[in-house]
């Protein structure tokens, strides 16, 4: 144990010079030193350089916190977001009250940065999905807006596509009932009694 000591106290003096070792005859220990006296016969030590093993690096996963920064140091001119159908104020027949609408953007869907696609019909949202597609029912006749919007997971508004205005049209019952070319029956007359004046009887 003493010996154990000695080496580990007298270690960086002996990285830096020669060392020897030599056996007290008082004691009978080995003794290590860099001096030793010249009465004893001491046996130099060679020394060798530790190797010290460096362990690989890993690579850190990257969470849903790094994403959402990576996400506010990119420049927002960089998602691109645009209605493809229905065309800005096109008009569809719709007897279902169905529509199809269509966007487009630069940025793919779903995967690892997990973008979605939020549709609004006139400014309400109806659907969310990583889908460029959604159907939309139920549809009444006349004018509506259709917009788009780039969300990533957390919710955030990435980009914003330009909205359009379609008008949908439907059958209607009132006109199905209503036919202009039908002929019109004269009104009925009631025949008007004669006036054959006052009448005579015979004897």
């Amino acid at each position: 144990m003493r010996i154990i000591l000695i080496l580990v106290f007298m270690a960086p003096a002996l990285l830096l010079a020669d060392a020897y070792r030599y056996v007290d005859p008082k004691t009978g220990e080995t003794v290590f030193t860099d001096k030793p006296p010249s009465s004893q016969k001491a046996k130099p030590i060679e020394l060798k350089s530790p190797t010290i093993s460096k362990p690989y690096p890993t690579k850190p996963k990257e969470s849903s916190q790094a994403i959402e920064s990576d996400l506010k140091k990119t420049d927002s001119a960089t998602f691109n977001l645009s209605i493809l159908s229905p065309e800005n104020d096109e008009n569809i027949r719709a007897n279902d009250g169905k529509v199809i609408v269509t966007a487009g953007s630069n940025q793919p869907l779903g995967g690892k940065k997990g973008f979605l696609i939020r549709f609004l019909l006139d400014g309400k949202p109806v659907s969310i999905s990583s889908s460029f597609s959604s159907t939309l029912t139920n549809l009444d006749r006349g004018t509506h807006t259709i917009s788009a919007e780039l969300i990533s997971k957390s919710g955030k508004v990435l980009a914003t596509a330009q909205p359009h205005t379609f008008h949908v049209q439907r059958h209607s019952i009132l006109r199905q009932n209503t036919n202009p070319n039908a002929a019109t029956s004269p009104p009925a007359t009631t025949p008007s009694p004669r006036n054959s004046g006052p009448r005579r009887f015979r004897r």
